[in-house]
């Protein structure tokens, strides 16, 4: 029996085509710096869009953690204004710890639920908790590489800071008190437990910290503290 080339032509696209799925979707990770001192403030971006767009799509992102590096979420931006086209973009502040290579891993995962599972969620929520089913898929990310240089000398503040002093006298007698202020204010890292003041010989010292904000930035912990001796 004589076989006829069309047939098989189309057998062999029916069979190669199913090969070929499209991915869930993609992502991009970049940090602002890739050769940094210890401790000094790098920004990385996590962006994640939407590539199969049969279903509603939602990210999630968790960082490895190690004691490499301490990694803060600064921002998660979700542009999903669009029809089963979503964004997200998740922006972390990343203070390396050690000297050497580090390797920061991530999980990610891509939830999808369709409409039916959406509308299906608000019907059956009554305490204001809505639990959507979901389903989930992990996908590889390669760890993101970042050079890390030591300094040649002991280190407490790793950043632009300011140090100020306020002193109610410069000259007491013995057994007298005077009170010091140092206020520290600034951006970047810092160890919370540096202090400005030591103890002295022959003087005894009461200390008090007080922190008035430290908040998360770009150019790492936005701080001001004061020291009260």
């Amino acid at each position: 029996m004589k076989k006829s080339p069309g047939k098989i032509l189309v057998l062999l696209m029916l069979l190669f085509s199913g090969s070929f799925a499209a991915p869930l979707a993609d992502y991009s990770l970049k940090a602002d710096k890739r050769e940094v001192f210890e401790r000094e403030a790098v920004v990385v971006t996590f962006t994640a869009r939407q590539l199969d767009h049969t279903d509603n799509m939602m990210f999630l992102l968790k960082p490895r953690t190690s004691s490499e590096y301490k990694i803060v979420l600064l921002n998660k931006a979700i542009d999903d204004k669009k029809y089963h086209d979503s964004k997200t973009v998740f922006t972390y502040v990343l203070f390396p710890l050690h000297p050497g290579t580090i390797r920061v891993g991530f999980n990610f995962t891509v939830q999808t639920a369709s409409d039916k599972a959406i509308a299906q969620s608000y019907v059956d929520d009554h305490d204001d908790s809505i639990a959507i089913q979901t389903t989930n898929t992990r996908i590889d990310v390669p760890p993101l590489s970042i050079r890390v240089k030591a300094f040649d000398r002991n280190v407490d503040l790793v950043g632009d800071f300011r140090l100020e002093e306020k002193i109610n006298k410069t000259q007491i007698s013995r057994y007298e008190s005077v009170s010091l202020v140092y206020t520290l204010s600034g951006t970047g890292y810092g160890d919370a437990s540096v202090q400005p003041l030591h103890s002295l010989e022959g003087v005894t010292m009461f200390a008090e910290t007080s922190d008035v904000y430290s908040r998360i930035t770009k150019g790492g912990y936005a701080v001001k503290r004061r020291y009260i001796y």
